[in-house]
């Protein structure tokens, strides 16, 4: 029988197990150190602008991070298999809750709450990650650090299951179990008139790889590698940053509260 963990247990667990005043040490050939927790690992806790963001530098207060909606690295795609060139690029059908499922309150898969304009807050413990998201209703993803290996009948769900491990001062994240739908926000911001236009999906098998290590005060690598054998020949990777923000906060988010564009309609404001 699988343990049933709730977001305050993990929560709760991770802030006693953790602390906030990590060890530190040395990024070769800067000054930086990196912020470390008790077991000596990276640390990564706090809240983050994450990978869609637009990250001027050098981070600071006066230099924060703007919002923007972006998608996978369109120009790194691999060639596409026989059934990729029908099935992985498709035209808006019309129906919000397939073509961007978030204008109709629906969670997005992975890729797209990773890539969401909105900011995510980590917390660190020695066995789990856990992840609170402020897109689509405040999610909450878990990266187990135990050791286990993955489950072998995972049922698949929007953000699938993940474990984590270290390599060196690099965190992995390896992610299966997502069930198919739309991959990332291509769709949302792309129309099918314009050539490589239209709605990105992943079929079930999609596997992600991520890759975060510290660079400097603030910043950090992020790299996503995507592998669909359906849809795509070969593994899929962009190279990404976030930027901690010691100063955010999370803010609650209920989709359908004042939610004034339901399936793509969308009424005047109440005056």
């Amino acid at each position: 029988m699988k343990t049933s963990w709730t977001v305050a247990t993990l929560f709760a667990v991770a802030l006693g197990v953790v602390g906030m005043a990590p060890a530190i040490g040395q990024v070769k050939g800067q000054d930086f150190k990196i912020p470390r927790t008790k077991d000596g690992k990276p640390n990564f806790s706090g809240v983050w602008a994450g990978p869609a963001f637009l990250h001027p530098d050098p981070p600071g207060d006066f230099n924060a991070p703007a919002p923007q909606l972006d998608h996978l690295d369109g120009s790194r795609l691999p060639p596409l298999t026989e059934l990729g060139k029908k099935e992985f690029l498709r035209k808006h059908t019309g129906i919000e809750a397939l073509d961007n499922p978030f204008s109709a309150c629906i969670n997005e898969e992975l890729i797209g709450v990773i890539m969401s304009p909105y900011s995510q807050e980590w917390v660190m413990a020695p066995n789990f990650i856990l992840i609170r998201n402020e897109y689509v209703n405040n999610p909450h993803r878990v990266i187990w650090m135990d050791g286990r290996a993955h489950s072998n009948d995972v049922e698949p769900t929007h953000f699938g299951e993940s474990i984590g491990h270290w390599e060196g001062d690099t965190l992995v994240i390896d992610t299966t179990g997502i069930q198919a739908g739309v991959l990332d926000e291509h769709g949302h911001i792309s129309s099918d008139d314009r050539p490589g236009g239209g709605v990105r999906f992943n079929t079930d098998q999609l596997h992600v790889i991520e890759r975060i290590s510290w660079t400097g005060p603030r910043r950090v690598k992020y790299e996503i590698t995507t592998i669909d054998p359906p849809y795509y020949t070969q593994p899929w990777t962009s190279d990404l940053k976030m930027t901690l923000q010691p100063t955010w906060q999370l803010l609650q988010m209920v989709c359908e509260e004042n939610n004034r564009c339901q399936n793509g309609t969308c009424k005047p404001p109440e005056q």
